[in-house]
């Protein structure tokens, strides 16, 4: 290998090297850390706790076999105050 085309070589490799550790992806977060940022954008969890009902509204659209369809679909659920959990 002639000299010219080994410190092409070693140029290339020592540029391509940060340009690959820069395309390493972030670690993914544990499931704690997810249910943690949840729990936090709903307000915390006394917030959580203090719920006593929730309102669900949305619209589903799928299709298959040549066929498409749409559903829309809204419900409601409650809880008395003796059926929240405890808080321990």
């Amino acid at each position: 290998m002639s000299a010219g085309r080994l410190l092409s070589l070693a140029a290339a490799v020592l540029l391509a090297a940060p340009l690959a550790a820069a395309a390493t992806p972030a670690p993914s977060p544990s499931l704690d850390e997810i249910v943690a940022r949840h729990v936090k954008a709903r307000g915390g969890l006394g917030r959580l706790h203090g719920l006593r009902s929730l309102r669900q509204t949305g619209t589903v659209t799928a299709s298959g076999g040549g066929r498409r369809w749409q559903r829309a679909r809204s419900s409601t659920r409650g809880r008395s105050a003796s059926s929240s959990p405890s808080r321990a």
